[in-house]
């Protein structure tokens, strides 16, 4: 029971889109052959071939609701979501917390995938801030982030 609640977290949070993707097609695999197998014997043991046709077009809709699944699902890694709010103030308090910031304007900043996020921000410099110390400070900011 909990593989089944933690493949279904896995499906519903998950951030890695490619995992997400295997883990559906994979789970719309085995059940599309569970279907195909039921609707063979029925048909066989009836002899009716309506339930090989309801068959069929129960795995197309599986199919068919999978890709519409993972449509919506992977739209947010391929445009990219906002960060999270409290991450966001988090790397904001750290800049300004530097002597040679004064201030963080017009933050905006995007998840791009599992481990990808895009920052862009304008920081007002403190005055006695030379060109050389800026650029120090942008190189140690980058590594720490």
């Amino acid at each position: 029971m909990s593989f089944l609640v933690g493949s279904l977290f896995a499906v519903i949070r998950g951030k890695d889109p490619s995992a997400v993707a295997v883990l559906m097609e994979d789970s719309a695999a085995v059940l599309g052959v569970i279907i195909a197998s039921f609707s063979i014997v029925l048909t066989h043991l009836t002899g009716n071939h309506m339930y090989d046709a309801l068959g069929s077009i129960a795995i197309g809709g599986l199919l068919g609701s999978v890709a519409l699944f993972l449509i919506q699902r992977n739209s947010d890694a391929l445009v990219g979501r906002s960060m999270h709010p409290d991450r966001l103030q988090e790397i904001v308090d750290l800049l300004e917390g530097d002597r040679f910031i004064h201030s963080v304007h017009d933050v905006k900043a995007t998840e791009m995938g599992q481990s990808v996020r895009v920052i862009r921000f304008h920081l007002k410099y403190a005055t006695s801030l030379r060109l050389i110390q800026v650029l120090i400070l942008c190189g140690s900011r980058q590594k720490s982030m």
